[in-house]
């Protein structure tokens, strides 16, 4: 059997756990095979997922390795995928502070909140918030 056929074998195995909601089995192969949580990547690779699913994959791979990475796809995923989630924005806020407590002056948590969030009306951040995240964001650009 070649290459080919043994990785077209692989991720038909996979999908089909993923169907059957077999996530520790999913996420194992998939950290073993040394795969990057990137929104991108996962649609990619199970396309028949949708928000839901996603975000209930990413939660048990969040209860085995908690990185602020990983509360990013989940807000990416809540907030761009179908159908939506209902109070999706305080699912969002949650899954962002609780980043900022794993990693308080993590970059990448504190662009994605001041870059979709600043002066967006349904915001859940409130003004202080933001203020807040904004000032620490200007600080980390001055120290690099």
């Amino acid at each position: 059997m070649g290459n080919h056929s043994k990785w077209v074998n692989k991720m038909k195995k996979l999908q089909k756990n993923m169907k059957k909601g077999m996530f520790k089995e999913v996420h194992d192969e998939l950290i073993n095979s040394g795969f990057n949580f990137i929104l991108n990547d996962i649609v990619s690779l199970f396309p028949f997922m949708n928000s839901y699913e996603i975000y209930l994959f990413m939660m048990y791979s969040i209860s085995v390795n908690e990185t602020p990475e990983k509360h990013i796809l989940i807000c990416e995923d809540l907030m761009f995928m179908d159908p939506c989630i209902s109070d999706s924005y305080t699912l969002i806020a949650w899954h962002l502070r609780r980043a900022l407590e794993i990693s308080p002056n993590d970059l990448s948590v504190l662009q994605w909140i001041t870059c979709t969030y600043n002066s967006h009306p349904d915001s859940p951040f409130s003004e202080e918030e933001l203020k807040e995240y904004n000032c620490r964001l200007q600080k980390l650009d001055q120290q690099s």
